[in-house]
């Protein structure tokens, strides 16, 4: 954890601070199964309970959290602000090498894109930013959410890299994440817990996975 820390503060070029050894008290974790929950394999749902009474048994004040009916449009906010971006950041490849982009990326993100106007865009991120003053509040009662990583393992073979589903849904909001490799799927690969905390409380985030890690037995971290 301590070289996470690091890296972010190397990153953000501030004075690097040491992470304390210890949590002075234990967390206040809100489990979030997230809009996208229903996409996880059985496996992970089993996991991811499985973390939540073990950080309930080590001390931790755990609460089910369920995030405002709103954000089921955030996957949509984020495509058209996304796209919208993209498309405008990549001119010159789409105006000089269009046809040697893959036909997934012409016929999905750049046309999007391309044919998002600006009062979509615009409308999305003030969307984005209203939803964003709501994980501010919800973060009044919570240190970190824990929530799903991915679906389940990953993918066998180089073809893709997973469902970014439940990426999206943070990166929109702003909020700082780690993925914590706690736990094995039924298949050998490791299986990651997500904790999510509030904007600008990277460094407490970094605090609260070192509890996190030790509570389920995983002292790597």
């Amino acid at each position: 954890m301590d070289d996470i820390a690091l890296y972010r503060d190397v990153l953000l070029c501030v004075k690097p601070e040491s992470l304390p050894s210890q949590v002075d008290s234990a967390p206040r974790v809100g489990f979030c199964r997230s809009i996208f929950w229903n996409k996880c394999d059985d496996s992970t749902k089993t996991l991811l309970q499985h973390c939540a009474t073990m950080l309930s048994k080590a001390g931790a004040r755990l609460e089910d959290v369920t995030l405002p009916q709103s954000f089921d449009r955030i996957p949509d906010a984020h495509r058209w602000i996304s796209s919208f971006e993209l498309a405008r950041n990549r001119t010159w490849e789409i105006d000089h090498h269009f046809d040697m982009s893959s036909e997934r990326l012409r016929h999905g993100r750049i046309h999007d894109g391309l044919t998002c106007s600006f009062e979509q865009y615009r409308s999305s991120r003030e969307f984005a930013e209203r939803s964003r003053l709501q994980m501010d509040d919800l973060f009044r009662d919570y240190d970190v959410l824990l929530t799903p990583a991915v679906a389940g393992e990953a993918p066998i073979g180089l073809e893709a890299t997973g469902d970014p589903s439940f990426s999206l849904l943070w990166t929109t909001l702003h909020v700082p994440t780690i993925t914590l490799p706690l736990f094995t799927g039924p298949n050998g690969p490791p299986v990651g817990v997500q904790l999510i905390a509030r904007r600008g409380a990277d460094c407490q985030m970094f605090n609260v996975a070192r509890w996190v890690s030790r509570a389920v037995g995983f002292e790597r971290f």
